[in-house]
């Protein structure tokens, strides 16, 4: 096994970003496997951050046969994120190359973190209050309103209100593992519901308009569809990702893996060089 820990490039972080978001924010190795092949095993590398106001981090590899390149593009096929923090982010690969961690730029600095908090707080306070309200003037009047839309506002202030608290109450567990795995899997049924109770809105408005006298409701259908399919789709999402989708140490949300060609327009240029071999 030989490890070289190279910045291969002039300037490492002056590397043109893929869509304008991306650089790379680590030393850049290369391991090459001797009297096997790679498919063999799978290389789990730790990527210490060499600048810590970067964000969203991916592992990639260098690919010197990408597509409309010159000298091959940064890619995340064939790799991905096992543990991301602040410091360090750890990556597996099933293949050997050139390989750096990817990441945005664009991190919200930490003085800003407790303001926008407050003000995400107190935004999800006002949603509730106003939701709660909504629901308490339904109920003192629900002799007067109560048909299929009024069930269905209903139904969605619940599931707003079910949102919001859990945002709220998760917003800074994201350092226990299963709690923000948890909190992930709640959001993900709770926003699903939402937008399904939505599209319930606009289908009784467009069955109104179409038909004008209907015979028959499907008001209790619609709406157990709503919180049973977003449930459905979870339950496949977590069984199948086995809930290591679900965030991290900084975000929980729903991560998908996907893949992405960085190309950069600078010559290969050999820097600093420590090798090992055994």
């Amino acid at each position: 096994l030989q490890f070289e820990n190279n910045c291969i490039y002039s300037t490492c972080r002056n590397i043109t970003p893929f869509n304008g978001s991306y650089g790379v924010n680590s030393i850049i190795a290369d391991f090459t496997i001797h009297g096997t092949t790679c498919s063999d095993y799978s290389l789990i590398i730790k990527f210490e951050h060499l600048l810590g106001n970067y964000s969203k981090p991916f592992c990639g590899h260098w690919d010197f046969s990408a597509p409309n390149t010159v000298n091959g593009a940064w890619s995340t096929y064939g790799s991905r994120v096992v543990d991301a923090a602040t410091s360090h982010t750890i990556c597996e690969y099933n293949h050997t190359t050139n390989f750096a961690i990817l990441m945005s730029p664009r991190r919200t600095p930490p003085s800003h973190y407790f303001p926008l908090s407050l003000i995400s707080a107190i935004g999800c306070g006002v949603s509730i209050l106003f939701l709660v309200i909504t629901i308490l003037i339904h109920f003192v009047l629900w002799r007067y309103v109560r048909t299929d839309r009024t069930k269905t506002l209903m139904n969605l202030c619940v599931a707003l209100i079910m949102s919001y608290v859990i945002f709220l109450a998760g917003i800074t567990q994201t350092e226990n593992k299963v709690i923000c795995s948890a909190i992930a899997v709640g959001l993900h049924f709770m926003f699903l519901t939402d937008f399904a109770l939505m599209l319930a809105e606009g289908i009784l408005i467009v069955r109104m308009v179409v038909i004008v006298f209907p015979t028959s409701s499907i008001i209790h259908k619609l709406i157990t569809a709503c919180w049973i399919v977003p449930a459905g789709i979870v339950g496949i999402t977590a069984g199948v990702t086995n809930f290591k989708g679900y965030g991290n140490q900084q975000l929980y949300i729903l991560k998908l893996k996907t893949e992405h060609n960085v190309n950069t327009t600078q010559g290969m240029e050999a820097g600093m060089d420590r090798r090992y071999e055994m």
